[in-house]
């Protein structure tokens, strides 16, 4: 594909899944071809990112110094499905995150289904803000996340925390509502400090 001489369709796609988010509309489905995607995606509107299934699609942010919010959701209505997300070259301070919809305010309506997130940030990375998730999920209403395999998220600061999928919002304020966290696989959540779950809501 192309970002420049590309036009979107299957027949002439464009190379990137930034340049397509970023040219498509609301309510749109972005179907995303296999291959490997060296990139990091900001999702700003409502949309369906739809990878040709977790082994055959990969994003990796390939970067030791950026990329460190792999798929950033900054909008309501949401879908995320069918490829994988990595970062293994990571060394930075950030809170690393496979997907991340806790930095943009509330948000509505979000589905995150039959995705491989792993490796996400160096396992020895320290000191780190915050931690390492392979989801990172703040307020919210409605939100799913199912068929998700997790594994290999952690780091070496005792201080921080490890999760594999993690959903914040225990506060009349800031409340996770109507979160259904199911059929996922999460393994090999690690770290030197206490903070270690596969799965923590709340």
């Amino acid at each position: 594909g192309s970002d420049v001489t590309g036009d979107g369709t299957a027949g002439n796609p464009w190379q990137t899944i930034q340049y397509a988010i970023n040219n498509s509309v609301g309510g749109d489905v972005i179907n995303v071809a296999a291959g490997t995607y060296n990139e990091s995606v900001v999702i700003n509107k409502s949309l369906t990112l739809d990878g040709a299934g977790p082994n055959d699609t990969i994003l990796d942010g390939n970067s030791a110094t950026g990329n460190y919010y792999m798929v950033n959701i900054q909008a309501d209505n949401v879908t995320v499905k069918d490829l994988a997300i990595t970062n293994p070259l990571f060394s930075g301070r950030a809170d690393a995150s496979g997907v991340v919809w806790a930095n943009a305010g509330r948000k509505s309506n979000i589905h995150l289904s039959n995705l491989k997130i792993h490796d996400i940030g160096t396992a020895t990375r320290s000191p780190v803000d915050f931690g390492t998730f392979g989801v990172n999920g703040g307020p919210v209403n409605g939100a799913e996340v199912d068929n998700l395999e997790v594994y290999n998220i952690g780091n070496a600061d005792p201080t921080a925390f490890n999760v594999g999928i993690f959903v914040w919002g225990n506060t009349p304020v800031e409340s996770a509502n109507n979160v259904n966290i199911h059929d996922n696989v999460v393994y090999n959540i690690f770290g030197s400090g206490s903070s270690i779950d596969g799965i923590s809501a709340g």
